[in-house]
């Protein structure tokens, strides 16, 4: 949102244009959980319902008051919004935040980090894990030995220097919100190294 509309917090958004995402988005379903843990629901706010790009043309324009987005940042349409007018971010946290974590157990509070965006500070949030899935009808083997290659200490390179996000990508926190069952050759690996307790 701009960071000059007023608006310090989700509840705020109450009678305001904001974009939702596209109908049948994984950005409106989360948009809609965030609206309810704060008290909203699509008809207490102005819903509009567009692309990422379009909703930061929109906002940049005066035409739009804030929007959802459901992503790895920094998201380039995010970036180029924030290049284009002052924004702010909007933090999910305190009560509506466990809300959400304890009635969808894949969110986690995260936070967006100062810098990610132009003149943006440090922003509590909730996120979600990207998870590795494979087919149940793969080799125990083979899923034990990708899943050992992926925490390899050779490996991280890779991920420290790819994606920003990468860097946070850490064996300490790999099953942190996992919502489906383990592939036996996961698992296998994930107790090897004590994160999942012996049979």
């Amino acid at each position: 949102m701009r960071r000059d509309s007023g608006i310090e917090s989700v509840a705020g958004l109450k009678g305001k244009r904001v974009s939702l995402g596209e109908k049948a988005s994984g950005i409106l379903v989360v948009a809609r959980l965030v609206l309810a843990a704060f008290g909203l629901s699509e008809r207490r706010v102005k819903a509009v319902y567009e692309k990422v790009g379009t909703s930061g043309d929109l906002l940049v324009a005066g035409e739009l008051d804030a929007y959802f987005m459901v992503g790895g940042h920094p998201i380039n349409a995010i970036v180029d919004t924030a290049e284009a007018t002052a924004i702010k971010l909007l933090p999910i946290d305190g009560a509506a935040a466990r809300k959400i974590a304890t009635d969808h157990p894949f969110f986690a509070a995260t936070a967006i980090p100062a810098g990610a965006y132009t003149g943006v500070v440090e922003t509590p949030t909730i996120g979600v894990g990207a998870q590795w899935v494979v087919s149940a009808d793969l080799d125990d083997d083979l899923v034990y030995g990708a899943t050992r290659a992926l925490w390899h200490a050779n490996n991280r390179p890779l991920l420290d220097s790819g994606n920003p996000n990468g860097r946070r990508i850490r064996l300490e926190t790999a099953l942190d919100g996992i919502a489906i069952p383990f592939h036996p050759g996961a698992e296998r690996f994930y107790r090897e190294v004590g994160l999942i307790p012996p049979k």
